[in-house]
């Protein structure tokens, strides 16, 4: 668990410098996500079949063993919903609309980032002992 606690904050540390990315370098780094999860295949696969056996071990259902399963269909379908992401429209900067204060302020509602973009899955979370996860959260921008 402290692993992945350490990759989100060293996500957030970078996260500002990545808010200020152009769109074609946004579409860059995401596609180069999608390429190393097709790239890693094996060593995903490899990974996570180390994780069964200890899901395993630990008692955890055969459907949820199933679901935590990374086969090629399923991290190839990572890989297409990080491209699709890449695909998106631009919208950070957008402006949505405004109206005028009576004091006479201007006030706009412009789209801007949020945070980090992540795949989430049970698997990721894993800490020993039966977790009753219920689905697995595809990448989606936030």
């Amino acid at each position: 668990m402290n692993e992945i606690l350490d990759i989100c904050k060293r996500a957030k540390a970078v996260c500002g410098e990545l808010l200020r990315l152009d769109s074609p370098a946004k579409f860059e780094i995401l596609n180069a996500v999608a390429y190393e999860l097709l790239a890693q295949k094996e060593a995903i696969k490899a990974a996570n079949a180390k994780d069964l056996a200890n899901g395993e071990k630990s008692g955890l259902s055969a459907a949820l063993l199933d679901r935590l399963r990374l086969t090629d269909a399923r991290i190839e379908a990572m890989a297409k919903g990080v491209r699709e992401v890449a695909g998106f429209a631009e919208v950070v900067g957008e402006n949505l609309g405004g109206w005028s204060h009576p004091n006479g302020m201007q006030i706009s509602r412009i789209r801007v980032p949020l945070g980090v973009l992540g795949i989430i899955s049970p698997f990721l979370i894993f800490c020993g002992g039966k977790q009753n996860w219920k689905a697995v959260v595809k990448a989606r921008s936030v």
